[in-house]
């Protein structure tokens, strides 16, 4: 599904590069979903799901270290949401549905987001 979204994004939004927020479980392919999105990226936001199966923290930035990607790390997805609040940075969040649901109920709870 990762390389359909990347795939989705380089068709619909040509040449326009995102900041990710990423998180995603211990039995996923971290790496490869890193690698498939990479190309499309100004920088990464790495949050570790509210979950026991979530991958550490850590070993989300020392991924993004090993590609050489732009990235920071939050506490948690209003953290990264509210790091973005007064950017014009085409935002997306992906790896676990724990993190978009994470996300959501923070955008819904009160982080204003300014929209294009």
């Amino acid at each position: 599904s990762v390389n359909k979204l990347a795939t989705a994004l380089a068709e619909m939004f040509t040449g326009k590069r995102w900041t990710l927020i990423f998180g995603c479980y211990k039995d996923k392919d971290a790496e490869g979903m890193i690698r498939a999105l990479a190309p499309r990226t100004s920088r990464w936001i790495m949050v570790q799901p509210n979950n026991p199966r979530a991958l550490p923290i850590d070993e989300l930035m020392q991924l993004a270290k090993q590609r050489n990607l732009r990235a920071t790390a939050a506490a948690t997805a209003k953290e990264a949401l509210e790091s973005i609040r007064n950017s014009n940075e085409a935002v997306c969040v992906v790896g676990s549905l724990t993190l978009a649901g994470e996300a959501r109920a923070a955008w819904l709870g009160g982080i204003e987001l300014e929209a294009d």
